[in-house]
């Protein structure tokens, strides 16, 4: 199905906009207009502040997958990579991330999670990350 030019539009600026941090990103893969991102280092889930529009996105080179938020309350962006070694979760709203431990690491590693307050605008994203990391 064709964007309509206005669409068409904002996708090559969002795009534009993720290159200014990524330049190897050549692609949106999909998006959702709001999440917020929570961590939970053992002590349950606590809310980062970082909340914003996120992208699933391609990249030209490994690793060729990865999200990212940017943050409408402050400058801190998230993104993060979607490899082999990743954990990803789907569950209504939440889409529950935690990349393994590297080597010789003595704590274990933060989970993450996103949250749309739209469980559509949500799940179509997590559905298609999901199929991305099993390739």
């Amino acid at each position: 199905m064709a964007l309509s030019a206005k669409a068409e539009i904002r996708q090559q600026l969002n795009l534009k906009n993720l290159q200014r941090h990524d330049p190897l990103i050549d692609r949106i893969v999909t998006s959702t207009s709001h999440a917020s991102l929570y961590d939970n280092k053992g002590d349950g889930w606590v809310k980062t502040g970082v909340e914003g529009p996120m992208f699933l996105f391609a990249r030209s080179t490994a690793p060729h997958y990865g999200f990212f938020v940017l943050n409408r309350n402050g400058l801190e962006y998230v993104q993060e990579f979607l490899t082999p070694q990743c954990e990803v979760e789907v569950g209504g709203e939440f889409i529950l991330y935690e990349q393994s431990a590297d080597a010789g690491e003595s704590s274990p590693p933060a989970r993450r999670a996103t949250a749309s307050r739209l469980e559509r605008s949500c799940t179509r994203p997590s559905r298609r990350s999901m199929l991305l990391i099993e390739t």
